[in-house]
């Protein structure tokens, strides 16, 4: 039980901290290159955990 809710907010992470990426690229705060590099980052770690 206690595995399911550990993926629970992993899953509530990373769908935060990719909305509040694209939202700082809509304001201007990043740019593209920045953003871009968030988003292979947040990636990266799932893509090793289902040995990609």
């Amino acid at each position: 039980m206690q595995g399911i809710e550990q993926a629970k907010k992993q899953a509530a992470e990373e769908i935060w901290l990719s909305y509040f990426n694209e939202q700082a690229y809509a304001a201007g705060l990043i740019d593209e290159k920045t953003r871009n590099r968030i988003r292979v980052a947040l990636v990266r770690p799932k893509a090793k955990k289902q040995g990609m």
